[in-house]
């Protein structure tokens, strides 16, 4: 009948307001007989209730809870596939840059691998090691990342690991379809081995 994402669509804009027959029209872009077979169908099925006004309706509890519920985004292989291939190709470049003052030393994804359909996002966790470099040369890349850095650091352990999550955050590089984690003992934990260096 009516997709999800549209019906969320429709009660999120209703919370906390009244909802017509025209304003269901609107929003969902349905003609009128169309809305008015969906209001009574959403009434049965108890998603929203008669406000005591003619011909307005409000959200019921069952309809609120639809708006505030969280739903897992399903991927699809060739989002999974390339979020991948993008986290090899920023490991790569995290190994062979100065700026940097870790390397990846491993990742391992830890849900099924090689990658299927469409699904939840790719689990992975990776471990840091530090670069041959002089204590002076490492303090310095250490001081280099933290001076990018544009907000407050609250805690001493913020100023301290901050190297650490920046490299964390750009191996993601604003992908939803990965979940990183750090993980010191990465190679002793199950899952697949995707890089080593």
């Amino acid at each position: 009948m009516i997709s999800q994402d549209k019906l969320r669509r429709l009660f999120r804009k209703s919370v906390n307001r009244f909802l017509s027959v025209q304003r269901a029209a609107r929003i969902l872009q349905l003609n009128k007989a169309a809305a008015v077979e969906l209001m009574a169908c959403l009434e049965d099925q108890g998603y929203i209730e008669e406000a005591g006004l003619d011909g307005l309706w409000q959200l019921s509890i069952r309809g609120k809870l639809i708006v505030q519920t969280n739903f897992k985004k399903a991927f699809t292989e060739e989002t999974l596939k390339q979020s991948v291939e993008n986290l090899l190709e920023r490991a790569s470049m995290v190994n062979a840059s100065s700026e940097y003052p870790y390397y990846i030393s491993c990742i391992k994804i830890i849900n099924d691998y090689p990658i299927g359909n469409k699904g939840e996002p790719v689990y992975a966790l990776f471990s840091l090691d530090r670069k041959q470099l002089s204590n002076e040369a490492f303090r310095a890349a250490e001081d280099n990342l933290r001076k990018r850095y544009t907000g407050n650091f609250r805690r001493i352990i913020d100023y301290a690991y901050y190297p650490r999550k920046t490299i964390g955050i750009f191996l993601k590089s604003g992908s939803h379809a990965l979940q990183l984690t750090e993980d010191y003992e990465t190679g002793k934990k199950e899952g697949h081995t995707i890089f080593t260096a």
